[in-house]
């Protein structure tokens, strides 16, 4: 069943990925299906139907993908979700496969019919490889476009949505009256399965502590509410198959009531195969019963695999089938033997992914899950009887605060070591994927323990490639150059490193309170790269979108040296004081030494002009005679510059005032970077500035086009490449040889071995 479950996977990435013409599909169907039908004669059928899947799986994905709406959007819909903490947003659906996220000033409601005129957008993606896929979290939950309406009109109600709204009201009144306003939102957020409900704080105080999946519904929530139901039901004398069934019904509703959280769904499904089974004597087992919840989830939508919730819920329970017994075995069979069993058999599966997707691993939740979920369960079980008989809140409620009182006590005390926690820098998910095959190998280990010597010999070549490989790479990374113009919106930002020295010109940010780009780009970024130390920065002026990132970076990471053109009262400056950081103040022809090979020398003289702009620091980088040329956001100033380049760092984010026909002549450069941010009101950059790049033969690239841009220089050869414009073709063969050699294995390993041990004999 694996098999199946890889095809529809394989289907839905590849039709996200690719646009394939339906005609060469179809085509391929055709091919596919004559084999199977005279040449396999369906002696087992499963290669035939994972064909079969992995079109299926290819066709829904293109189907929910295609006819994307008009820039100028008139439509009816129906609104199926809000949220919390912005009351202005909201997810509209116009059929079962199309919804949208939907921002409106007009206050609605689940279950309002409307009509909608305003706008569309395609959402963001990933513009720097550390960025959090951002159109990906949507489509994984089956949003595919953006609305921003000029007006919204109400026609009419969903009796059936509506129910949601009358729901939640109910949820949240009875918890809200009965319990502290901090246990009533962790509580909110767990019958909800909205973490929205409570504050920044307290959300990353269960992640520091790794009891994030408290928050989301899962098997132990929906295990809790299955008990109460059937607890309940047996009490009035019913069977027990019809009460089982009853509990799966009561159990249904409330799941659509919560709009399906995947991790409830999964479980939810494997409740109710488990209980098929029961009536139908068909032997039940755990691994085939994950399989295929997770078939139907992907079929449902099949960007769930996008979710971290969906990875998250299967590679937990796919832990606890692999190891839980194996490591029961290694420890006492009480209470604590039995949490820690559980706890390592779900972190084993969950370690690679937390990197992935997190970039940080939490130690405590060992701690944490042996202590506190014991707690936690109990006042979920508390909780849901207080939803079902209201009137004996006053009974129940004291006993849900004490206890969420005590937990959130120790909690704290617990986080008091979050400093134990592991953080990554960023992995690629090929590793990901070769990891968890591994553990897929396991599973089927029988089908390759009989040739143990020809493994042995697979697993030291594998070995020696990754060592080759890896030493490889810390050759070219020591003897590179590297330079990141990477996407900060409407700013600038570039990151470098020679000899492993790392400096930045620039960090990004924004005026406006209520976005933050340093955080989001800029952190996000030296994070995902492992940095926590730059040697320099530079910053060419204060306009917010050059300097304000410093804010978010400068208590997370260690700067040596700051250099500026100009002194300026200002809280960036006061910041950096108050660090302790080396300041220096850089007049024209000042050499600013990196390494042997690369160096930077300022040109600008900034006492001559007034404006903050012509102040900016220009310079020029100079990398064993390449050169590059920061320019800030100069204007008049352009004229006094002489100096010619290899790259050009486009002043102004490509606005019209900068990059003259004669500047350009001057400057003679071979590669030109603009940055800017996507939609920006500013319409940068400016269409004449483009058009005098392209007829000087300037190779261009635009921020807000293909995301990060990476100059890559080695001794023999220069790389110069956006971040969409990468193929992954590497990634791609590594994966490839990897699965080459497992089929390999798989098909003829059993063969090899016995002929190694024939020839032995004689």
């Amino acid at each position: 069943m694996i098999y199946l479950l890889l095809s529809m996977i394989l289907g839905i990435v590849l039709g996200d990925c690719l646009k394939i013409n339906l005609i060469y599909l179809a085509i391929l169907v055709m091919l596919s299906s004559t084999y199977f039908f005279y040449f396999k004669k369906f002696k087992t059928g499963i290669s035939f139907l994972c064909i079969i899947l992995f079109i299926i799986s290819f066709l829904n994905v293109s189907m929910r993908t295609s006819n994307q709406l008009n820039e100028s959007v008139n439509i009816k819909a129906e609104i199926v979700d809000d949220y919390i903490n912005n009351e202005s947003k909201y997810i509209a659906s116009s059929s079962i496969f199309k919804k949208y996220l939907l921002y409106s000033k007009e206050k609605l409601s689940i279950g309002d019919i409307v009509i909608i005129y305003g706008s569309s957008a395609i959402p963001e993606g990933k513009m720097n490889f550390s960025d959090f896929n951002y159109k990906n979290y949507l489509k994984s939950k089956g949003i595919y476009e953006i609305i921003y309406s000029n007006s919204v009109k109400k026609v009419g109600e969903s009796k059936s949505l509506k129910l949601r709204t009358y729901f939640k009201d109910y949820i949240t009144d009875t918890v809200s009256k009965n319990l502290s306003d901090k246990n009533a939102d962790i509580i909110n957020s767990i019958l909800l399965g909205n973490s929205n409900y409570i504050d920044k704080d307290i959300k990353d105080n269960f992640r520091n502590i790794g009891l994030s999946h408290m928050l989301a519904i899962s098997g132990l929530h929906m295990g809790i509410l299955m008990i109460i139901f059937e607890g309940i039901l047996k009490l009035f004398g019913i069977s027990k198959v019809l009460r089982r069934s009853i509990a799966l019904l009561f159990s249904f509703v409330y799941l659509y009531l919560i709009s399906m959280p995947i991790g409830a769904f999964r479980a939810y499904l494997m409740f109710g195969f488990m209980f098929m089974s029961f009536l139908f004597k068909y032997k039940y087992t755990s691994f085939n019963a994950l399989i295929l919840s997770a078939m139907i989830t992907i079929l449902i939508n099949p960007f769930s695999i996008y979710s971290p919730s969906f990875l998250l819920s299967y590679l937990s329970v796919l832990g606890i089938i692999l190891f839980y017994k194996k490591f029961e075995i290694l420890f006492q069979k009480n209470y604590f033997g039995k949490s820690l069993a559980l706890t390592l058999s779900v972190n084993i599966m969950l370690f690679q992914v937390s990197i992935y997707l997190f970039r940080e691993f939490s130690v405590l939740g060992f701690i944490s899950n042996v202590f506190l979920l014991p707690l936690y369960s109990f006042a979920i079980i508390l909780s849901y009887i207080l939803i079902i008989f209201k009137p004996l809140a006053f009974l129940i409620a004291p006993s849900i605060n004490f206890i969420l009182n005590v937990a959130s006590f120790l909690a704290v005390k617990i986080n008091d070591f979050s400093f134990l926690n592991l953080e990554f820098a960023e992995i690629s998910i090929i590793s990901v994927f070769i990891l968890y095959s591994n553990f897929i190998i396991i599973k089927y280990k029988d089908i390759f323990i009989n040739f143990y010597k020809f493994n042995i010999s697979v697993l030291i070549s594998l070995i020696l490639i990754i060592l080759i490989n890896s030493a490889m790479f810390l050759y070219d990374y020591n003897n590179s150059f590297e330079l990141n113009f990477i996407y900060v919106g409407q700013g600038d930002c570039a990151i470098g490193r020679t000899n492993n020295r790392y400096f930045m010109v620039d960090t990004g940010g924004s005026s406006n309170e209520n976005y933050n780009p340093g955080k989001k780009y800029t952190l996000n970024y030296l994070k995902a790269k492992g940095i926590n130390k730059i040697d320099k920065v530079f910053i060419s002026h204060f306009d917010e979108d050059h300097v304000d990132g410093l804010l978010d970076i400068i208590d997370e990471v260690k700067i040596k040296s700051l250099y500026i053109s100009y002194i300026e009262d200002n809280k960036y400056l006061q910041k950096a004081l108050s660090k302790g950081m080396n300041i220096y103040l850089v007049q024209k022809d000042d050499l600013i030494k990196m390494d042997d090979n690369t160096f930077f020398r300022i040109i600008s003289d900034v006492d001559e002009y007034n404006s903050s702009n012509d102040k900016s620091m220009v310079m020029i980088l100079n990398h064993r005679g390449f050169k590059i040329l920061f320019t800030g956001d100069i204007e008049q100033t352009e004229s006094n510059i002489t100096e010619t380049c290899n790259l050009l760092k486009v002043a102004h984010h490509g606005s019209k005032t900068s990059t003259s026909e004669e500047f350009l002549k001057t400057a003679k450069p071979r590669y030109a970077v603009i940055s800017c941010g996507i939609n920006n009101s500013y319409r940068h950059p400016h269409s004449e500035v483009i058009n005098r790049l392209q007829e000087n033969n300037v190779i261009t690239k635009v921020t807000n086009e293909v995301g990060e841009i990476n100059l890559n220089i080695k001794k023999n050869s220069i790389i110069f490449k956006g971040f969409k414009e990468k193929d992954g073709s590497f990634g791609i063969i590594t994966l490839l040889t990897y699965i080459v050699i497992i089929a390999f294995v798989r098909e003829y390993g059993e063969y090899i071995a016995i002929q190694g041990n024939i020839q032995k004999r004689y």
